[in-house]
């Protein structure tokens, strides 16, 4: 999953124990606390285990929160489920003060569903797709002290219903994909987000003075852009960003000129181009006038084998992901041909 467009979950802190399980989420955040039965859509949510918790082979806390901090461990997603249910273990307050992510939150979440989150104090990833929330009920997530990462689906708000975005004071990543009413307007109010570090838009409505309102206002790492409305007169404001890290441009409508401009950012890691259009020879010397670039993901299918280890040897990368192929693999060039075929290319 790319960071730009869909921003990472994070990783757990040293010393945390932590695991992410499955469990199913009520219409009701209120629910959740008087009626764990009454559970319906689902969500990820990332919860420190208390210490009590007992699976069927007798494992204790320490197994269930092993291995990766985003990956679902089954004994850990049992054990929390068992909590849940039949009040054997249920969930106190505290434990629900421990919740960090939730994700995939069901559609009909509501402003009532936005007031019972308040009373996650720990939450710092949030989730929502086409919620059926009005205006005023937006101003609940301001309340959550550890916000760090929203996430906004499909969205469909007048322009002047994202206005409490720009109250979420300590947020640092953002996603906006296709949520109606976001434009030039919309991204001067997350220009107040200062500790704003990751942000990823599909919004037809915004173009070079939107862009240019981040440009001065904030000190953006990761911008992922999607969308034929980004052209090359929005390329001349990304350029502005000269601490961007991580670039992604998806269905852009850039010409060849627009894109050459990406090698101004001297910074660039991690670059995807995902049906931008772009030539070998264009692709070879962008990526040689970007040093630290160690990540390059591109899906643009008319490219040659020969072009492309051509641009593979223009920079140490790390990683160079061809439509779902590595051209380059932890440093190490492919050199059996890739797939060719028409219906592989698009799956």
């Amino acid at each position: 999953m790319d960071p730009a467009i869909h921003p990472e979950m994070g990783n757990t802190r040293p010393g945390d124990h932590q695991a992410v399980v499955t469990v199913p989420f009520t219409r009701s955040a209120r629910l959740l606390v008087r009626r764990p039965l009454l559970l319906v859509g689902a969500l990820m949510v990332c919860l420190q285990l208390p210490s009590g918790c007992r699976t069927p082979g007798g494992a204790g806390r320490d197994s269930l929160v092993g291995g990766e901090a985003l990956g679902l461990t089954p004994a850990a997603s049992y054990a929390v489920q068992q909590s849940l249910r039949k009040g054997a273990g249920s969930l106190t307050a505290a434990d629900l003060e421990r919740v960090t992510l939730l994700h995939e939150l069901p559609a009909e979440v509501t402003d009532l569903d936005l007031a019972c989150l308040a009373r996650l104090p720990a939450l710092e990833r949030l989730t929502l797709n086409r919620p059926r929330v009005a205006s005023s009920g937006w101003a609940q997530l301001s309340k959550l002290p550890a916000l760090r990462t929203l996430s906004l689906l499909e969205l469909d708000q007048p322009v002047d219903g994202y206005r409490w975005i720009g109250r979420l004071r300590r947020l640092e990543s953002l996603h906006l994909q296709s949520c109606a009413g976001v434009n030039d307007d919309v991204m001067h109010v997350v220009a107040n987000l200062s500790h704003l570090r990751g942000l990823s838009l599909q919004a037809p409505m915004v173009g070079p003075d939107g862009i240019a309102h981040l440009v001065d206002r904030t000190n953006l790492r990761s911008l992922g852009l999607v969308g034929t409305n980004f052209t090359d007169q929005v390329m001349a404001q990304v350029v502005r960003m000269p601490k961007l890290t991580s670039l992604a441009l998806h269905f852009t409508s850039l010409s060849e000129t627009g894109l050459a401009r990406v090698g101004e950012l001297k910074a660039l890691e991690h670059l995807v181009l995902n049906f931008t259009p772009v030539t070998e020879e264009g692709l070879k010397d962008l990526v040689g006038k970007l040093p630290h670039l160690n990540r390059l993901e591109l899906d643009w299918p008319w490219l040659s084998d020969a072009g492309l280890q051509a641009v593979a040897a223009q920079a140490p990368l790390q990683t160079f992901r061809f439509m779902n192929e590595y051209v380059v693999s932890n440093s190490v060039l492919r050199v059996e041909p890739l797939k060719r075929d028409w219906a592989y290319r698009y799956r």
